[in-house]
């Protein structure tokens, strides 16, 4: 690690994509994978014996600068809500899912790359003397990070 200097990935340098797009000014991005474990106790053992695993969840949120005629539904983030609740049952069912990157744009390559996106809530905020923001949350099937890159 003694090459570390000028390798720090940093805001400037990353770039958030969705389905291969650039998703405007991205003010914040999370991404929390955990890996969940249940304790295994049995009888005639006064300590746990084993932790199982049991599921695998990714999530996260993404926060951009609020751009008026661009939101998340135009972007095609999150589903339309239809002129009737018949017309957005089906465009929540028809939802696609997407794909998330985070990408070092000084060195053009991908820091992680979730797959199976689905975005689940989303959200605005402005505050007295603020600029405002777009929020989303998602949820997803898997993340990749760059030292699994050729899988």
């Amino acid at each position: 690690m003694s090459n570390v200097r000028g390798k720090t990935f940093t805001a400037p340098r990353c770039r958030i994509m969705v389905d291969g797009k650039i998703i405007g000014w991205g003010t914040n991005v999370t991404v929390n994978v955990v890996h969940e474990h249940q304790d295994v106790d049995v009888i005639d053992s006064l300590e746990t014996v084993e932790y199982a695993p049991i599921s695998y969840k990714v999530s996260g949120t993404i926060g951009t600068v609020g751009v008026v005629g661009s939101t998340y539904k135009s972007m095609g983030l999150v589903p339309m809500t239809g002129k009737d609740a018949e017309e957005h049952l089906l465009n929540v069912l028809q939802d696609p899912d997407h794909s998330l990157v985070l990408m070092d744009k000084a060195e053009s390559r991908n820091i992680v790359t979730i797959t199976k996106v689905k975005f689940m809530t989303h959200g605005f905020n402005l505050a007295a003397g603020g600029i405002a923001g777009r929020n989303v949350e998602w949820r997803a099937i898997r993340e990749t990070d760059e030292s699994e890159a050729s899988l």
